[in-house]
């Protein structure tokens, strides 16, 4: 059983009261483990899609076109009725 006052902890085993430690030595930051995922990338020095546009992509980007150029996307409404209809 353990009991907390003002930063310490004071620790019991069986039913006997032992010393008291410090919040830092029980509680230990460590790095995460396993391994990290590495981003993914594609070709570089690719240029936009577009006919007349020379502008770069990035390599961590998986478009073919820049933004200027990328195809307009809508997105999907579920539940909406256009009035249109």
């Amino acid at each position: 059983m353990e009991s907390r006052a003002s930063g310490t902890v004071q620790s019991r085993t069986n039913g006997s009261k032992k010393g008291t430690k410090s919040m830092s030595d029980i509680l230990k930051a460590s790095r995460p483990k396993g391994r990290s995922r590495r981003p993914k990338t594609y070709e570089e020095e690719r240029t936009c899609a577009s006919v007349e546009c020379t502008t770069q992509l990035s390599k961590y980007n998986r478009a073919e076109f820049c933004h200027n150029h990328r195809p307009v996307r809508y997105p999907r409404l579920r539940g909406v009725l256009s009035s249109e209809e």
